[in-house]
């Protein structure tokens, strides 16, 4: 998966060979752009462990906000936060979907506060605080086929 931020750095987040709940996950980010690509975390089977991320959990998405802040959801584990350039990662408690919803995608805004995630069968939802709160912002699009435009148009979250 693949995020560019408003900023201009990229973060890659590669996945391995999925089983029993886990997969090995790297994270890797460029400054410039994607001419450079540096590790920031990586767990996997073996000991070659950096940063928190973990192995728990499938890797889905990814959200750029800057070359410091970024989302990776990860299936069974929920969705985490980085604020340090992906060396620690915090999972984002009170999340609605919780950790099984089979998301579908993680975008944020370039301010970094207005996080949205989508759920093949939950919905879309929407954070305004950086992902400490969410409110659901669509009923479920697998279901009804669109989501359909709130009273008086287009509103942000």
């Amino acid at each position: 998966m693949l995020s560019t931020a408003p900023d201009g750095t990229v973060w890659l987040v590669c996945g391995g060979q999925p089983g029993a709940g886990s997969q090995g996950h790297q994270v890797l980010v460029s400054p410039d752009g994607g001419r450079t690509f540096g590790v920031r975390a990586q767990a996997g089977p073996d000991d070659s462990t950096i940063g928190d991320l973990g192995s728990i959990g499938y890797a889905y998405a990814v959200a750029a906000v800057s070359e410091r802040v970024a989302y990776v959801d990860l299936y069974r584990a929920g969705l985490l936060k980085t604020l340090d350039g992906g060396i620690h990662w915090r999972r984002l408690h009170g999340t609605p979907f919780g950790d099984t919803s089979e998301v579908v995608s993680v975008s944020t805004l370039a301010d970094g506060a207005q996080v949205w995630q989508a759920q093949l069968f939950g919905g879309l939802y929407a954070s305004r605080d950086g992902g400490h709160t969410w409110r659901r912002s669509c009923p479920t699009p697998a279901r009804s086929g669109r989501c359909p435009p709130p009273a008086g148009g287009l509103q942000p979250p």
